[in-house]
């Protein structure tokens, strides 16, 4: 045992050598001649070393495959989408709490009109009275005429019931004023949408501070009645803003002395004597004291004097 151990312990230190050696002749060559001819290297009692790289494979769990994509959901439909909004406007409706009401005039009615304007109309047509109705009415009214005031019309006319018929025209005319308030007069005309609720001179006031020569013409031709005392009272307010004098002439001149004439010139009046009392005061010095305004023009003027005198103290 003790002669095995030996020979190992010998062929090992033969090994190394050699190979110490080889390396040292592969870096300098002329070593090899060194060695004396009659000297052999038994190759048979030394083994070969060999030299192995360790290259470290991937786990194959750590490889992974590409994802595969999700598809996006398919775009809902525009008729998907009227669906679902008219359903969500029903049940918002129906609900009780108040919030879900605003939601449905400030996000999801508007959002149908958008899709469908004639979706919403068929949809207030349909709800019974008491549950919104009305005010959807209204709403659809106005929206519509924002984005087709044609369409708009022409549902408005249709509507079966003679006061609702006649609502909505007038939601329609006062939306349409907003960008043309003389095709909104030229509406209101054809549907004779005047009267007592004073249509008409709310659409002179929007026409008049829009075009003022243009609705001062119209005006004028208008016939006499109560019609004609609110129109000019709506077009003298909006000259006062920049002409009460001028303002108060249109009253004079334009409409008959009475209780529509009065109130047309309480109404500059009041916002001249705000804005200065010396020339509003030193108008109404000039009135004649048997004048039917002369009464009112003072009580009017002490008024706004006091006002003014409580608030400097």
């Amino acid at each position: 045992m003790k002669k095995v151990l030996g020979l190992l312990v010998i062929t090992g230190v033969i090994t190394i050598g050699v190979v110490s050696f080889l390396g040292r002749s592969a870096q300098n060559p002329a070593a090899l001649s060194s060695v004396e001819s009659g000297t052999e290297i038994n190759m048979a009692v030394a083994p070969r070393v060999i030299h192995t790289v360790n290259v470290e494979r991937p786990v194959a769990s750590a490889i992974q495959a590409p994802a595969t994509p999700v598809p996006a959901p398919p775009k809902p439909t525009r008729q998907e989408i009227i669906s679902q909004l008219t359903q969500a406007i029903k049940s918002a409706l129906n609900s009780t709490n108040a919030a879900d009401h605003d939601q449905v005039f400030t996000n999801l009615l508007p959002a149908l009109i958008a899709q469908d304007p004639v979706a919403a109309g068929r949809l207030a047509e349909s709800l019974d009275p008491g549950d919104g109705r009305q005010e959807l009415l209204r709403r659809v009214a106005q929206g519509w005429a924002g984005v087709d005031a044609t369409g708009a019309v022409a549902w408005a006319a249709s509507l079966a019931n003679t006061d609702e018929q006649k609502s909505a025209l007038i939601d329609v005319s006062f939306q349409i004023a907003q960008s043309d308030p003389a095709q909104a007069i030229t509406l209101a005309e054809h549907y004779d949408l005047g009267g007592a609720n004073g249509t008409m001179g709310n659409l002179a006031q929007l026409w008049a501070g829009k075009d003022w020569p243009a609705a001062l013409d119209w005006a004028t031709r208008q016939t006499a009645g109560d019609q004609r005392d609110q129109i000019f009272g709506r077009l003298a307010y909006v000259q006062s803003q920049t002409a009460p004098v001028d303002a108060m002439n249109l009253i004079i001149d334009q409409m008959p002395p009475g209780s529509a004439q009065n109130e047309a010139a309480m109404s500059v009046l009041h916002q001249w004597g705000l804005g200065d009392f010396a020339a509003a005061s030193a108008w109404a010095a000039q009135l004649s004291p048997d004048g039917p305004l002369a009464d009112r023009v003072n009580q009017e003027l002490a008024g706004i004097a006091a006002y003014r005198q409580a608030l400097n103290h």
